[in-house]
């Protein structure tokens, strides 16, 4: 929430009027169109005034809600906004911690800092415009697909580089490892993560695995297992780039978080690409859970396949706190935060689930597998989702984000033929922004 002062040109003496806006999603500020008129008859006042916050087309319904705010105005007739707050207040709305958490555990100071200059989300469509996939790829993919299971752990040979402008531009990732972390049950998908890492090592010409997590275990259990990967199967010249998707992102964030001075892999990883990963928690993990069949068939099911229980739980709101709560040390807000938001891509997603806004192709898929869950985060929590993920709670602090309103869950990582996105065009699309970043922020990555 954005209240900015200034004096009434009609009276400049007596009334002041504010300009009001509010961090959407929180990357675009948008205007509310309202101004509240303070007289000055005292030192401090209050003020409150009921409000409209308009829905965005395809992302989320409005709210009517309650600015409450307090102000101070000096001797020199200069007023400053000492305290604010919003009460949301529409029948539409169910408080929430989709919502409620999201503002507990980042404060008004961190989504102020996080600034609209975070979005990359035009650059990420003029890349994907101007990069389209060569139809040489599909004979590689054609040769090489081979399902997730038997992709994990293995890296394939360069026998093929199909756009070696990559790394002509980008010099410095000649000496990247690509580990690409797959989400929740993907094990056992046919095709999850192939043309992601085709794409990277015949596409790009980089050095690619994905890493072989059991998809169904705990982001204890597998932040420690990426952890002991990267020392054990990475050379000491290698620089780490990881990239997750789904609950694979909140595998990389638990490996983060343990990686110590002793072992280097915090310093080892010198990019992180996130897609879609419930970082501070997914409503679908609750409305499972508030299903006690449902609840017990997941379990039932992770633990059939030799997982944990633990694996829906950890993608909870209340687990997403916890895991937030954690870089708040000494008072020092987000200070490991800052340093991982700094090397950091976030593609954040929603999308309507029907054959009129995504095509026939996209809308049959999305709405058979996911339109349940998503119909359910929207009656409960007022937004859209990706089908799993709630826009907003797919993002760290400090990181470069991309937000779009026609993406499903599974485009990042799953090819389905004539669907909007490709997984391969997704990939080079997000490295590059990535590359971008390191440039900007670290002198030992220049661009040529």
């Amino acid at each position: 929430l954005s209240i900015t002062p200034f004096k009434s040109q009609k009276d400049a003496k007596h009334t002041f009027t504010f300009s009001i806006s509010m961090f959407y999603l929180p990357i675009k500020s948008i205007p509310l169109n309202h101004s509240a008129k303070v007289h000055n008859q005292s030192n401090t006042t209050q003020v409150s005034l009921k409000i409209q916050i308009p829905g965005k087309h395809r992302v989320s319904k409005s709210h009517s809600a309650e600015v409450h705010f307090t102000v101070d105005i000096n001797q020199q007739q200069h007023m400053e906004v000492v305290s604010k707050r919003i009460e949301l207040s529409s029948s539409s709305y169910k408080p929430h911690l989709s919502v409620d958490s999201y503002y507990t555990a980042l404060d008004n100071d961190l989504t102020q800092n996080m600034g609209i200059d975070y979005d990359r989300t035009d650059q990420f469509k003029q890349i994907i415009a101007s990069h389209p996939i060569p139809k040489e790829f599909e004979n590689v993919v054609r040769s090489k697909s081979k399902s997730s299971g038997e992709l994990s752990g293995l890296t394939l040979e360069n026998d093929v580089v199909l756009d070696g402008s990559f790394v002509e531009k980008y010099p410095f990732v000649k000496d990247f490892k690509v580990l690409l972390v797959p989400g929740l049950f993907t094990q056992h998908y046919p095709g999850y993560f192939v043309r992601n890492l085709n794409w990277i090592r015949f596409g790009l010409g980089l050095n690619v695995e994905v890493i072989p997590i059991h998809t169904e275990e705990s982001c204890e259990a597998n932040g420690k297992f990426i952890l002991d990967y990267i020392v054990e199967k990475c050379r000491d010249d290698e620089n780490v780039v990881l990239m997750g998707h789904s609950k694979g992102c909140c595998d990389v964030l638990s490996c983060l978080m343990m990686s110590g001075d002793g072992d280097g892999v915090r310093q080892k990883v010198k990019g992180i690409v996130m897609m879609q990963g419930p970082l501070q928690g997914t409503y679908a993990a609750e409305w499972v859970e508030g299903h006690k069949a449902l609840d017990k068939g997941t379990g039932a099911v992770g633990k059939m396949w030799g997982g944990s229980e633990a694996c829906l739980r950890d993608m909870r709101y209340s687990a997403g706190k916890k895991r937030l709560g954690e870089f708040r040390k000494d008072g020092d807000l987000f200070g490991l935060g800052k340093e991982l938001g700094d090397k950091m891509v976030c593609l954040m997603s929603c999308s309507a689930f029907g054959w009129r806004e995504l095509g026939s192709v996209d809308g049959l898929v999305g709405t058979a597998s996911m339109g349940v869950i998503a119909e359910a985060v929207e009656k409960h929590a007022g937004f859209l989702c990706d089908g799993l993920v709630i826009a907003h709670d797919a993002r760290m602090p400090y990181s470069d984000v991309v937000l779009l309103d026609d993406m499903l869950h599974s485009h990042p990582a799953l090819f389905v033929p004539k669907s909007k996105y490709d997984p391969a065009e997704i990939t080079h699309a997000m490295l590059t922004l990535l590359c971008e970043k390191l440039s900007r922020t670290y002198d030992a990555f220049p661009v040529c």
